[in-house]
């Protein structure tokens, strides 16, 4: 995206940096915290919050997952 706004700006191949991202929980941790977790992640995806956040930032080439229904 700099590159189209910057003519004069030349990009290198490859990626300079990434950000991977996850969120998890102990395994000792019980169904009702992994229920929990579940469903912040797949409501935060829903409500447009990730989806918003992704177009406010203005970062291009990242997919959204899908939603998931079923229970962890």
């Amino acid at each position: 995206m700099d590159a189209k706004r910057r003519p004069n700006l030349r990009l290198l191949p490859g990626s300079f940096m990434e950000i991977e991202q996850a969120m998890g929980l102990p395994k000792t941790r019980d169904a009702q915290a992994r229920v929990y977790l579940h469903r912040f992640v797949e409501d935060m995806k829903a409500s447009g919050f990730v989806a918003n956040a992704l177009q406010k930032h203005q970062i291009e080439g990242a997919v959204l997952a899908p939603l998931v229904t079923a229970k962890p």
